[in-house]
């Protein structure tokens, strides 16, 4: 907290920015944009930045950039691109001042998958994290995680998800459960709550699966498999998720098809996919 709201000159933000972006949020968003995406790697070895520089000067990658933001993401007819780079910059940083707040997320979204970044990978990861860092202490309820903006807002949260996204080859399938939650969690249009609790217990389900000998039980045999070779559970936390397994498979539960249940959400399909990728981490490093 900074000294004016700590002492109350001004009023400290209670609430998490959830369906808006506030002006300091949105400007200090644009500045790393400026930083990483529309003043980075636009000219080529033969052409220097300066006014004059025209698109057909711009390096391939960055020509093809561009020409994806104009028929992509601003979904305008090419032919009315400008010439000039100067212009074209203009009219990014015009509709990115302007658009509604979930548009400027779409647009984060966009260079992630779009930009190409220098050859060190760490350009890449720099910008996510100056993002993050931005989006925390402006209060946003979303971070980037895995190159999509999440409504998730713990560090510890997030780290213990991009830790099951990526658990090797060995454990692929626990990871495509793991990703397929994180999906249907953080769709801003139409988030799927209910199907992503059960990539999240799908996910614990083909752990076990692996480390005890590639079948497919309920939890409760899984886990008593891994236990009768030599994988420690705490007692505590093979009840907690026998009865989380129950929440998602009995007869009043998601896999039985009650659509029409309109009580489960986000922090609902947040917690179990926290959870979950936590558990999948943990037998993991059990099984090292």
């Amino acid at each position: 907290m900074i000294f004016s709201e700590r002492y109350r000159f001004v009023p400290e933000r209670a609430a998490l920015q959830v369906a808006e972006i506030d002006t300091a949020l949105r400007n200090r968003l644009l500045t790393r944009l400026d930083q990483f995406i529309l003043f980075s790697r636009w000219q080529n070895k033969y052409v220097g930045w300066h006014d004059r520089l025209e698109y057909k000067d711009l390096a391939p990658d960055i020509q093809g950039f561009v020409f994806r933001f104009w028929d992509q993401y601003l979904k305008k007819p090419t032919a009315s691109m400008p010439s000039m780079v100067s212009d074209i910059r203009e009219e990014m940083r015009t509709v990115l001042a302007n658009c509604w707040w979930y548009q400027l997320y779409d647009f984060l979204e966009f260079c992630l998958s779009t930009f190409p970044f220098s050859a060190a990978a760490s350009r890449k990861e720099d910008f996510v994290g100056k993002c993050n860092d931005v989006l925390s202490q402006e209060k946003s309820a979303y971070r980037i995680v895995a190159n999509q903006v999440t409504r998730i807002t713990d560090l510890q949260e997030v780290s213990a998800i991009e830790e099951a996204q990526d658990l090797g080859d060995r454990f692929a399938t626990v990871s495509l459960h793991v990703n397929a939650a994180l999906r249907l969690l953080s769709d801003r249009k139409n988030p799927d709550f209910r199907n992503s609790i059960k990539e999240s217990i799908s996910a614990v389900e083909a752990m076990c699966g692996i480390v005890a000998g590639g079948k497919r039980p309920t939890l409760t045999d899984a886990i008593a498999a891994l236990e009768s070779k030599g994988v420690t559970v705490h007692r505590a936390q093979r009840d907690a998720f026998v009865k989380l397994y129950g929440y998602t498979s009995d007869a009043g539960g998601i896999r039985h098809a009650m659509l029409e249940e309109a009580t489960l959400d986000f922090d609902d399909a947040k917690f179990m996919l926290v959870a979950c990728s936590a558990f999948v981490n943990l037998l993991k490093a059990r099984m090292a």
